[in-house]
């Protein structure tokens, strides 16, 4: 979920950052931890929680942000993908497409 104010923003130092919110669902028995990482942007990083753990059948809200220097970048959107896993069993996992933008 892109938040709704910005799509992106310039940081301090010049590099570019999208926020997203992911909401991660936990459809089994028992309370799972996720990991959550990114692909399509080689030098891109992740800047999220460092423990997400979901009760069993509840829902979590995660905000995230992806950085990225702007001029890396050879378009004004780059598809990216998150990759969120269950830490503890591996079969359970997704990869969600979104797009980065920037400046």
């Amino acid at each position: 979920m892109r938040d709704r104010n910005s799509l992106y923003r310039v940081n301090f130092e010049g590099l570019v950052e999208n926020p997203y919110t992911l909401s991660i669902i936990n459809k089994t028995q028992h309370s799972l931890s996720y990991s959550i990482g990114i692909s399509g942007i080689a030098e891109a990083s992740l800047q999220v929680p460092e423990k997400i753990t979901v009760e069993a059948g509840q829902m979590k809200r995660v905000p995230v942000t992806v950085v990225a220097d702007g001029y890396e970048l050879k378009s004004k959107v780059t598809p990216i993908s998150f990759h969120i896993q269950a830490l503890e069993d591996a079969d359970i996992a997704i990869t969600k497409e979104t797009k980065f933008y920037r400046d």
